[in-house]
């Protein structure tokens, strides 16, 4: 291991309780070393690894445990990633040597089934879904065709959350190439995409207060949305698993879609946010969707695990869908 990655790996070791760190020091030493400490454990551990990646892929060393360290680090990765993502992610981050290979060898050595408990959890939650060609995603001038890949989805529950999903996708790309610091070029994000009387109802929620705002029209919408990203330098990272986004269609045709995820600045994280938009078509441009409600709740607390919406209280959704 280079220097980035001991140093990374013992963050990471810090972080796992006692008696999981003594099965995972056994494990990697065959029992063959004896430790008393937790330091001891950890530099066993450390020693008697044959890289950084064969460490991490260990059983012991959870995927959540994993996020949270990105997480602490600033670093953004989606929070519907798996545990081989995530690894990849930090082999980079840490400048290891032959990435390619040494992922390979991870492939080869995993067994059919996950041995990481939160990897099965996570891939027994994942919903596959058709591939979406990106310029499906891609707004026209004058019209909002971020639903676009969604026209001719029919009333069931499956083509409802595909519609759901893509829209959500598209949204945040879109907000989050306006923050200077993606270091992307910042694509179309104005008021066409929302209906002229659209509102955006908006909640923060630090340690010691609450602030509700609520404006109309969609200039003022789209303005708003955008000093988050433009000025605040936020970064919405949403998760995209199906305990992440909820859709329902109201009777007379407004779709709704939820989704929670997590809030960043740079290095930081700031904390989670829920947010509900209602989607109307549009007669005039194809039936394209546009946005005619939206609810953000942002609350800046720390979490050590991916948000999902069933966290949060009933009463709380009920809230944010209600239209």
């Amino acid at each position: 291991m280079n220097e980035k990655e001991t140093l990374g790996c013992r963050e990471i070791l810090e972080n796992i309780q006692t008696e999981e760190l003594r099965s995972l020091t056994d494990t990697v030493t065959k029992k063959l070393i004896k430790v008393t400490t937790r330091s001891e454990a950890i530099s066993a551990i450390l020693t008697y690894s044959q890289s950084s990646c064969e460490l991490l892929k260990r059983k012991k060393i959870k995927r959540d445990l994993l996020f949270k360290y990105l997480v602490d680090k600033g670093i953004v990765v989606s929070v519907s990633s798996d545990k081989r993502t995530i690894i990849e992610r930090l082999l980079k981050t840490w400048g290891t040597k032959n990435i390619s290979a040494l992922m390979t060898h991870y492939d080869e050595d995993m067994p059919s089934s996950s041995s990481s408990e939160n990897f099965s959890e996570h891939k027994k939650n994942q919903v596959m879904i058709p591939q979406v060609n990106s310029t499906e995603l891609t707004p026209s001038l004058g019209a909002s065709n971020h639903s676009s890949a969604c026209e001719s989805a029919s009333s069931n529950a499956n083509d409802l959350q595909l519609l759901g999903e893509t829209f959500a996708r598209w949204f945040y790309k879109v907000l989050n190439s306006q923050n200077p610091h993606m270091g992307v070029s910042a694509e179309e994000f104005d008021p066409c995409h929302f209906w002229d009387e659209a509102k955006l109802m908006l909640l923060i929620v630090t340690d010691d207060q609450s602030t509700k705002d609520e404006l109309s029209g969609s200039q003022l919408v789209s303005d708003r949305l955008l000093v988050f990203t433009q000025s605040e330098y936020l970064l919405f990272n949403p998760n995209m698993r199906r305990d992440g986004v909820f859709v329902k269609s109201e009777r007379h045709g407004m779709v709704v879609v939820l989704v929670c995820g997590t809030i960043h600045r740079q290095n930081q994280h700031l904390g989670v946010f829920d947010q509900m938009f209602g989607l109307v078509k549009d007669p005039r441009f194809n039936d394209n969707y546009k946005i005619k409600l939206t609810k953000l709740k942002l609350h800046n607390i720390n979490v050590d695990h991916v948000p999902a919406l069933k966290d949060r209280p009933e009463s709380e959704i009920k809230d944010l869908i209600a239209v």
